[in-house]
């Protein structure tokens, strides 16, 4: 009866907190190397951020500030607050991918005019709703850009 309780107080203590550690950890480990591998003879590196749990990513924080909190603009800000201005983009993995938060307007326009480096792609509408900023056009999406560009300004 003993040697049961040291052996599940040895995963308890021991094998789990390891197992926790690798899936908090396993989608830098499996994102990162290869694009930094990619990028290195550039002299380009990855931005900071975290990529989050497996398949999950950052998704239960993300709709937490969006969804619950109706913030989004403190998802954005967690992460100037945990990893600075310096550089304005940050990563991160939504969605099912992993992603690139671009926090001034300077950093979206390089993103936007460089394609050969990034790929621009939006989240499907089924998971952003009908009004988000990828599925409207026109004069609701113009009023939605100006809004997000409003909340990029530093504070």
């Amino acid at each position: 009866m003993e040697t049961s309780m040291g052996v599940w107080l040895a995963l308890l203590f021991g094998l789990f907190p390891i197992l926790g550690w690798l899936l908090w950890w396993w989608n830098d480990l499996w994102y990162a190397p290869p694009l930094k591998f990619r990028y290195s003879g550039t002299g380009t590196r990855l931005p900071p951020g975290h990529m989050g749990f497996p398949l999950l990513g950052e998704m239960i924080t993300f709709l937490w500030y969006f969804k619950f909190l109706h913030r989004p603009d403190e998802f954005i800000n967690s992460k100037r607050r945990k990893y600075g201005d310096g550089e304005g983009m940050y990563r991160t993995h939504l969605f099912g991918s992993p992603s690139i938060i671009a926090c001034f307007p300077s950093i979206s326009k390089h993103v936007y005019q460089s394609g050969d480096v990034f790929i621009v792609k939006w989240p499907n509408v089924d998971l952003m709703g009908q009004t988000s900023l990828g599925a409207v056009h026109g004069k609701v999406h113009a009023r939605i850009r100006n809004y997000i560009n409003q909340c990029d300004q530093p504070h």
